[in-house]
């Protein structure tokens, strides 16, 4: 069972079995799950997940190379995010100096360049913020998909070697005691 606490397993069990027996809410009862169940339960179960997809080879290629775009837009967002704090810090009091030393014309350029460079760094850290989040949730669906598919994969053979087997696709139950085979 991937998540150890069995209570908590079976009470989400079988809200997904029946939905409409309960609604979930901020504390558990013995019937039906809280949020915090689900948060609880899902978290073992996705590096589980991970964990079994990272174990064939096709999988683990394409997951390495969302983890590595993941990994780069991250580290652009926070470059650009470091910038643009630098440049608000150093950029203010430099153009209040700017102000009172040089011509009206070189106050204009460096008026339109500087905040054009402050947006900019806004821009890219913003972009590569989206960017990280859409690869996180690429990532995250990455997964769980490959792990339903091994599932699917094993029933689907358990069914050829069984033919009387009827069921097809996984069940929450079989997701949960997967490990125990």
């Amino acid at each position: 069972m991937v998540d150890h606490d069995r209570k908590r397993a079976l009470r989400i069990e079988n809200w997904i079995n029946d939905p409409s027996a309960c609604t979930p809410g901020e504390v558990s009862t013995e019937v039906c799950p809280s949020f915090g169940d689900f948060k609880d339960s899902i978290l073992p179960l996705y590096y589980y997940a991970k964990n079994q997809a990272y174990g064939h080879e096709n999988y683990y290629d394409e997951m390495k190379k969302i983890q590595s775009r993941l990994e780069f837009s991250r580290s652009i967002s926070m470059l650009a995010f470091i910038y643009l704090c630098l440049g608000v810090l150093f950029v203010i009091p430099l153009l209040i100096k700017f102000r009172r030393e040089h011509s009206p014309q070189m106050r204009r350029r460096i008026y339109v360049r500087v905040p054009a460079v402050l947006l900019i760094l806004f821009g890219i850290f913003f972009f590569s913020l989206w960017a990280y989040e859409r690869e996180s949730d690429e990532f995250n669906k990455r997964a769980f998909g490959y792990f339903s598919s091994m599932l699917m994969a094993e029933k689907n053979k358990a069914r050829e070697e069984n033919p009387t087997a009827s069921v097809l696709t996984a069940t929450p139950h079989d997701v949960m005691n997967h490990h125990r085979r």
